[in-house]
């Protein structure tokens, strides 16, 4: 056996191809073992310990300590003793390491599961470091509140890795580098960061701190008030019912802010500037409010219940587009107040969508709807795209701009029940203000069409029938399709009117 031992000053000692005892003694020691089964003892000061190869057994002692773990070593017992002390386990340069962590009983268990297998026995450490290296590098880390952890740190480095925080409870810091990385966090105060590729990052249940960094990145912040930022690329950033107020920051490219409603109960949403920022809240349910910069685009999903929208003037922030998707439920959509495009999707149910003075596409899906364009050149679309609106009277009005209005697709006209004996009363659209000068009504080429008087009571103007017997008349037979309110006459050849 070889024994070294140090004095008082920053002393190197390194084993060689025997069973070593070294001992650092005071000053901040440098100590590493050799080829066989070694201890290391720090002693006072804030000492560096390498186990080396074999099996070895290494103490801290005094001061703030680092414990590593080379790629190649054996499975130690690590004990850090007094002071903030850190293990650092460095994984294969090329190869994908698949590490875990948890507790066994008040100490630290980490184990390597597949390449050469190891095991480190682990007390008295405050942080733990482990860096994957090459490869496609994952590290699950498990319930670790017995123990002395404070803080995990998962460095990926190349290939596409996986930190799995999801049942931790000390803080994680995560840095994905570089390939496309998934950090998800726990249920303390995480720090996640991207990389350079398209990852996904997953805060938990505490407040939490996302950074995309580069790459077209996805960023959840989960439970409690996170800071998200995108950063460069083009990064979806989301919440989901049941999260905190969160502030969130695009930064460079085209940002996304998501937000997903509770399911099946109506949320009050409402989206206003705020000096260049926007905020976004909730007015009923669980309250929230979202600070948002640097974003290009929101999109808000009601996910079932009836569902409001109330979007002002977002002039003053980067906004271009705002997209709402009530899904089921009699949804609300208020956008007078804002100059910014809208796209919204009423989904089934009986829907009021009310556009700006952007230009808008507003689609009322299943369900007996009111769309109301607003200035701008809008598009309307009472039923949905493949639905043909069996039994239901939408009303469609384009205001002020060059409106158009889509009354079938290339697949089927809408508003058709099927039935060729009867005029079709119970489902049709009513074109309010339709302006032969500025707007377009859009019909299926495949389909044979004739104008005639409105059948519907308290509704004048001109009607478009499918043709269903080719007699180039209208007649009892012949299926009601739309009514241009107050038109004394329509030109179906004319230019205001296209086929798809």
């Amino acid at each position: 056996m070889g024994v070294q031992i140090g004095g008082n000053g920053n002393d190197v000692l390194i084993g060689e191809n025997d069973f070593d005892l070294l001992i650092g003694g005071g000053g901040d020691d440098t100590i590493r073992g050799g080829a066989q089964t070694d201890a290391l003892i720090g002693g006072e000061g804030d000492d560096l310990l390498i186990g080396d190869t074999g099996d070895d057994q290494i103490f801290g002692g005094e001061g703030n300590d680092t414990i590593v773990w080379n790629n190649g070593d054996g499975s130690d017992l690590m004990e850090g003793g007094n002071g903030l002390d850190t293990v650092q386990v460095n994984g294969s340069v090329t190869d994908g390491d698949n590490f875990n962590i948890e507790a066994n009983g008040q100490r630290v268990r980490f184990d390597r599961l597949n390449l050469i297998p190891f095991t480190l026995d682990v007390d008295d450490v405050e942080d733990f470091v482990v860096n994957g290296g090459g490869g496609n590098d994952t590290l699950s880390v498990q319930d670790l509140t017995e123990t002395d952890i404070e803080l995990v740190t998962f460095a990926g480095d190349d290939g596409d890795d996986l930190l799995d925080g999801s049942n931790a409870k000390a803080s994680l810091h995560g840095y994905g580098n570089k390939g496309n990385d998934t950090l998800v966090g726990g249920e303390t105060r995480d720090t996640l960061w991207g990389g350079q590729d398209e990852d996904l990052l997953r805060g938990g249940n505490e407040v939490d701190r996302l950074l995309g960094n580069m790459g077209n990145d996805t960023l959840i912040g989960d439970k409690g008030d996170d800071e998200i930022f995108g950063g460069l690329g083009d990064d979806l950033l989301i919440w989901n019912n049941g999260d905190g107020s969160d502030f969130m920051k695009g930064a460079e490219g085209l940002d996304t802010v998501q937000v997903n409603g509770a399911i099946g109960d109506g949320d009050e949403f409402s989206l206003e500037a705020n000096g260049g920022n926007v905020r976004f809240q909730r007015n009923n349910l669980g309250l929230f409010a979202l600070n948002v910069q640097e974003v290009e685009a929101f999109e808000i999903n009601g996910n079932g219940g009836d569902d409001s929208l109330t979007v002002e003037n977002l002039d003053s922030t980067d906004v271009e587009i705002v997209a709402f998707d009530g899904g089921d439920g009699n949804d609300f959509l208020d956008a007078s107040n804002t100059n910014t495009p809208i796209f919204a999707d009423g989904g089934a149910g009986d829907d009021i969508l009310i556009g700006g003075s952007g230009d808008d596409t507003l689609v009322g899906g299943a369900g007996a709807d009111l769309l109301i364009g607003g200035a701008g050149n809008d598009i309307l679309i009472g039923g949905d795209f493949d639905d043909p609106a069996i039994g239901v009277i939408n009303t469609l009005e384009g205001n002020d701009g060059s409106d158009s209005y889509i009354l079938a697709n290339e697949n089927i006209t809408y508003y058709n029940d099927g039935d060729d004996t009867t005029a079709g009363l119970n489902d049709y659209a009513v074109l309010a203000d339709f302006n032969t000068a500025e707007d377009s009504i859009e019909l299926n080429a495949g389909t044979e069409y004739v104008t005639g008087a409105s059948p519907v009571n308290g509704v004048s103007g001109t009607a478009i029938y499918i043709d269903s017997n080719g007699d180039g008349v209208q007649n009892a037979g012949d299926e009601l399709v739309a009514v241009a309110q107050d038109v004394t006459s329509l030109d179906l050849n004319a230019s205001y009117v296209t086929y798809v």
